[in-house]
């Protein structure tokens, strides 16, 4: 603790001016000790920069171990209107030739009745789909009552066949549920099915057996059950509220489609308020108190969109004197309707259910579906007023019709009531989807897409034809792509000369013996631009000479120009400078350069020794038998583990790195070093403060004294 300073009143002395002086040239141990500590930190700090260039080539070199960098492969078409590819590297080289191409791979799509969902007057797609119903040429939603709600379920055990979907004190209302696992769709049954032989479902089902869902394969730790599901009716507390300029809210919104025929009820200070629709509009009604009569009413609710509103002389009866708030609990049941979808795909059925409150627009019904795992695009147009369905996924997979839709929605309000074929006029229309058919090295066959992969070829085909349509066959030649192969090379040495230059650069930094790290006196006597120049040549040379990198480049140095041993490698080219690839003229620089012509004609005539020179052996092969690239890996790993093990990394305490002990040696003596200077800055200050009292107390003995001479 400080205690009371006194300044030199009585001496005339500035006192903090040369305590100051004085705790100055104390402070200068201290100020050497913050020094060291600082240049320990920039040299942490340089180390860690090294080591994540070095971390960064390190994952670079990994392409290069992969033998898919090496085998690269180019593809001529004869004929690229009609059929084009590319190979993957490694695919096998050759020649294939596509004859004729009778078909093309189609999606199967499916457009509604001509005669447009709305008959005359365009549909609103933004609207609630139960306010516009009337809008449809044919209103057969299949309009049920209730309540949807949804409850999603993380799988926390190991393996499980049940899941329990409601929730606290919840009951269905009707069989109506929609369930996915991990975003997928799946068929439900009301009961366990005694078979499933014949039956159009996906692979996972189930069924309901004592109000819990049982699926036919058991659940993994971190699956996630979607449930959708209808209860009868919603209950909701919800409060209105004056703010402090006094005005007071006047509205509440709650769903809407709701179900005029449901005792809708709302329940205020204990007193019960029913619904009663209006006479002359369906879509208004009043909220009167139950046995009160149309003119007790206390506000107006709109059906179709669930907005109550209150009247003011109601809310002045209720919001008097302090009152803040006024709680509502609100009971109501809405309108909904239902349909399901089923889909064959590549991947197998998929089936999915949807509940559609009436609240939603038809926008949020084609979202739905569109982002559901039916793999459906879905849309309307309003010029000509219809709706069209299609795969997203070209090809057949089911010969009696890969779409199956169910449910009125489907067949009635948008028409999809269709024969298979073009269709006749005022009918939907089906077009089955179907598979590309073509021969291929005189082999007709089939696929689903028009883009399809063959011992590592993707073909596309993009037009049909045929040899009386006077097209020739197209061949296809798949070579090696030497130019890939000497640009991905070339890519290797550009990232190998820039870590070498950058480390390179470090050890060769010239080193400044004059230029230590700035106390906070020395910067104040500096400008800005003299102190961050000292500070540059105070950094400078940190890693000069340093032994674990001066140790990396030579190591680098000999694994590259060392032989490979390898049985299968030409003798001719077991090293990089057999390929055209040496260290620069200047032999101060472990620097690459590439003779282009020796290294082209290299891949050329043999690319599997060149591939070899790179890539041979494995973890546990001897320095010796492995490639240049492997060496690079091993070297870069070990001198990143002896970087890290001196300075250490982001994610490591000061006590784990050997720099980071010295920088904690150095706080700990400096925080020691701090309190002594504050005791004997203390102590001045009370010498000090003495020397004041003493002389106060003499020039107070002295003017007592002169009185008696006056």
């Amino acid at each position: 603790m400080v205690g009371v300073r006194v300044s030199g009143l009585a001496s005339g002395m500035d006192i903090d001016t040369i305590v100051k002086d004085l705790m100055r040239a104390e402070r200068m141990p201290l100020d050497k000790i913050e020094k060291e500590k600082t240049t320990l930190e920039w040299k942490r700090d340089a180390y860690r920069e090294i080591n994540t260039a070095i971390y960064g080539f390190y994952n670079d070199l990994l392409d290069f171990t992969l033998q898919r960098s090496y085998q690269t492969r180019s593809v001529t078409s004869s004929n690229e209107d009609f059929v084009t590819a590319t190979a993957a590297s490694g695919a096998g080289t050759g020649t294939y030739t596509i004859s004729e191409v009778k078909q093309l791979a189609k999606a199967a799509t499916m457009i509604s009745l001509d005669r447009g969902i709305s008959g005359e007057a365009k549909v609103d797609l933004t609207k609630s789909i139960h306010e516009i119903q009337d809008k449809f040429a044919e209103n057969n939603f299949g309009w049920k009552s209730g309540v949807l709600d949804s409850n999603t379920i993380k799988i926390e055990s190991e393996t499980t066949n049940t899941v329990a979907f409601l929730k606290n004190g919840q009951e269905r209302f009707t069989d109506d549920l929609s369930v996915k696992i991990n975003g997928k769709g799946i068929t439900v049954f009301s009961e366990k099915p005694t078979s499933t032989e014949n039956l159009n479902i996906t692979e996972n089902y189930a069924w309901i057996e004592d109000g819990q869902l049982v699926f036919n394969s058991p659940l993994k730790k971190n699956d996630v059950v979607e449930v959708d599901y209808v209860v009868e009716f919603k209950e909701e507390t919800r409060k209105l509220t004056k703010d402090q300029n006094g005005t007071i809210q006047k509205t509440i919104q709650i769903g809407g489609a709701l179900n005029r025929e449901f005792e809708n009820i709302l329940t205020i200070d204990g007193t019960t308020y029913r619904f009663v629709p209006s006479e002359h509009d369906p879509n208004e009604g009043k909220i009167v108190p139950n046995g009160g009569a149309d003119s007790d009413s206390v506000g107006t609710i709109n059906f179709e969109t669930g907005l109550i509103s209150f009247g003011d002389e109601f809310l002045s009866e209720k919001f008097t004197g302090d009152t803040k708030e006024l709680e509502i609990e609100i009971k109501y049941q809405q309108r909904y309707f239902s349909f399901d979808a089923t889909t064959h795909t590549s991947e197998g059925i998929r089936h999915e259910n949807f509940l559609v409150r009436g609240d939603r627009s038809l926008n949020d019904v084609f979202k739905e579906v569109n982002n559901s795992s039916l793999g459906l695009m879905m849309f309307y147009d309003n010029y000509t007023d219809q709706v069209t369905i299609t795969r997203t996924e070209t090809g057949v997979f089911n010969p009696e019709g890969d779409i199956e839709l169910n449910g009125g929605f489907f067949t009635d309000v948008l028409g999809f009531s269709f024969s298979e074929g073009e269709g006749s006029e005022g009918a939907a229309t089906y077009n089955a989807g179907q598979n590309a058919i073509f021969t291929i090295n005189g082999l007709e066959t089939q696929r689903t897409s028009n883009t399809f992969n063959v011992n590592g070829v993707s073909f596309t085909l993009k037009n049909i034809f045929d040899a009386a349509d006077g097209v020739q066959p197209v061949t296809l030649s798949v070579n090696n792509d030497s130019e890939k192969l000497f640009e991905s090379i070339k890519g290797f040495v550009d990232k190998y000369n820039e870590i070498v230059g950058k480390i390179e650069e470090k050890l060769n930094e010239p080193y400044y013996k004059g230029y230590a790290p700035l106390s906070d006196l020395e910067r104040e006597e500096l400008t800005d631009k003299q102190q961050e120049k000292w500070e540059e040549m105070a950094r400078s040379g940190l890693l000069r000479r340093d032994p674990i990198l001066s140790s990396m480049i030579t190591q680098m140095r000999s694994a590259l120009f060392s032989a490979v041993n390898n049985n299968e490698l030409n003798p001719q080219r077991t090293s990089l400078s057999s390929i055209g690839i040496n260290t620069t003229s200047d032999f101060r620089s472990a620097k690459l350069e590439i003779n282009e012509t020796r290294l082209r004609e290299a891949i050329e005539n043999d690319p599997e020794s060149v591939e070899l020179l790179f890539r041979s052996g494995d973890s546990n092969s001897t320095f010796g038998e492995k490639g240049v690239v492997r060496r690079l890996r091993d070297i870069l790993q070990g001198t990143r583990d002896r970087i890290q093990a001196r300075a250490g990394n982001a994610n490591m305490t000061e006590h784990q790195y050997t720099i980071g002990r010295q920088i904690a040696n150095f706080e700990d003596r400096i925080e020691r070093f701090e309190q002594r200077l504050q005791r004997l800055e203390d102590r001045y200050y009370r010498q000090f403060t003495l020397m004041e009292k003493a002389i106060m107390q003499s020039n107070n003995q002295m003017m007592q004294l002169s009185q008696f001479f006056m």
